[in-house]
């Protein structure tokens, strides 16, 4: 560790070998914006670099923000990455259901938009039923979302409208297609 401070000393600011960047990148010596810009636009450095913090996604160009497969990497590391990415992948249904189905999606990331679309919030919840706190306040009263993400997840109940709660015949087959004994 002390030898990768000295070499990061005398090589200065910003950091142009390779190498060097990134083992002091991975040791916490290192700041991205440390590197040279040719590094900070190496897709293959910045994908090594997410590997090891998905959190430095937010001191990326919006070029590489807006790169699929760079925020797949940020998000798989990290998934509060997400609120560094492009709107547009923000927005992108089936971006967002990628990152749900590898259990890597940060919710409060998604657009509003897409909160609200029952169709995909469906298939969201069942893969994590706690998404249910951040659909739209139609969904939390949509029956058929609601049962979803508490097959996924009992406690995603909490997150149902009150009016829902309430209804016993509801509340009835949510504990049935749990499998949940009274």
């Amino acid at each position: 560790r002390f030898r990768i401070e000295v070499e990061v000393e005398r090589a200065g600011m910003p950091v142009q070998d390779r190498k060097l960047a990134l083992l002091a990148f991975k040791l916490r010596l290192l700041d991205f914006r440390d590197v040279s810009l040719a590094l900070q636009t190496d897709r293959a450095f910045v994908l090594e670099v997410l590997e090891c913090s998905g959190l430095t996604l937010g001191y990326m160009s919006q070029e590489l923000r807006a790169d699929a497969e760079v925020v797949l990497t940020a998000c798989y590391r990290t998934p509060l990455a997400l609120q560094s990415a492009s709107w547009e992948l923000r927005s992108n249904r089936d971006f967002v259901l990628e990152l749900a189905m590898r259990g890597r999606l940060d919710f409060q990331s998604v657009t509003w938009e897409l909160l609200a679309d029952k169709e995909l919030m469906l298939e969201l919840v069942k893969h994590d039923g706690f998404g249910l706190q951040f659909a739209s306040r139609e969904l939390q009263a949509d029956k058929e979302v609601v049962l979803a993400a508490v097959v996924h997840s009992w406690p995603a109940l909490q997150y149902a409208s009150g009016d829902l709660r309430k209804e016993k015949k509801t509340m009835l087959e949510a504990v049935e297609r749990c499998g949940l004994a009274l």
